[in-house]
């Protein structure tokens, strides 16, 4: 259901935009602010170098070149993120 479902899908596009709204500096410091608004915490390095890489690899069928403006790069991460078990299960 979360993957495919059309209210997932808009809430990621929605992300994506208010993502592309902030001054973010780099793709990393972009991620670091996804985590702490997903999961209250800041991503540990190789997390970081985990979804920096899924950037670049979602970015890859669009024609965006700067990855800071990609809108389908960041609103593929906001989807794979609103799947991740740690964003669904509450411990």
């Amino acid at each position: 259901v979360m993957l495919n479902d059309p209210f997932v899908a808009s809430q990621a596009e929605l992300w994506a935009e208010n993502l592309l709204r902030q001054p973010h500096q780099s793709t990393r410091e972009r991620i670091r602010s996804m985590f702490l608004r997903a999961w209250g915490r800041t991503p540990h390095e190789q997390e970081l170098a985990l979804w920096s890489h899924a950037v670049v690899a979602f970015a890859d069928d669009s024609p965006t070149p700067n990855l800071l403006l990609n809108r389908h790069a960041w609103t593929q991460v906001a989807h794979a993120m609103f799947n991740t078990k740690e964003l669904i299960y509450y411990r």
